[in-house]
């Protein structure tokens, strides 16, 4: 099984879409991250691509949330996940390679409210504490991508 995990996002062939507030015209399973148990059982998933996710989920649900989706991993499941990088957008600020409208934009121009914004250390050391092996980690204009599978 694939998960795609979005919000207000067209879903992808081949996965099944979860959406905690879908669209209308978008099939979808509207479903809570902490507890994905009505769509997926422990071990079932080969991916699970969440790549904004992070920018969605407070402090108090972060840990709680990825230890559900590490769960739900089975031998080799692959968990594509991501959102706002804090450091990297802030040092491209300083830098002047992230403008101010960009930073608005990933902050700001969403139709619900994003609640976190974390640093890839801080998501690479709770995704290994985990029991994850990091593939590969994707920074760009102060959002990243972390790649992990369990071994």
């Amino acid at each position: 099984m694939k998960l795609y995990i979005c919000i207000n996002k067209t879903s992808l062939p081949g996965y099944t879409h979860i959406d905690p507030i879908p669209k209308d015209n978008i099939p979808a399973f509207q479903g809570s991250i902490q507890d994905l148990n009505q769509i997926a059982g422990k071990g079932e998933c080969e991916e699970i691509l969440a790549p904004e996710l992070l920018d969605y989920l407070s402090p108090g649900q972060l840990d709680q949330s990825l230890s559900e989706l590490a769960s739900l991993l089975h031998h080799e499941g692959k968990l594509i996940i991501g959102g706002t990088e804090f450091y990297e957008l802030c040092r491209g600020v300083f830098i002047g390679q992230v403008t101010s409208d960009q930073v608005n934009n990933l902050l700001f121009n969403s139709q619900i409210r994003k609640n976190g914004i974390y640093s890839v250390e801080e998501i690479k050391e709770k995704l290994v504490n985990l029991e994850l092996k990091i593939q590969s980690i994707k920074i760009n204009n102060g959002t990243f991508i972390i790649e992990a599978f369990r071994e």
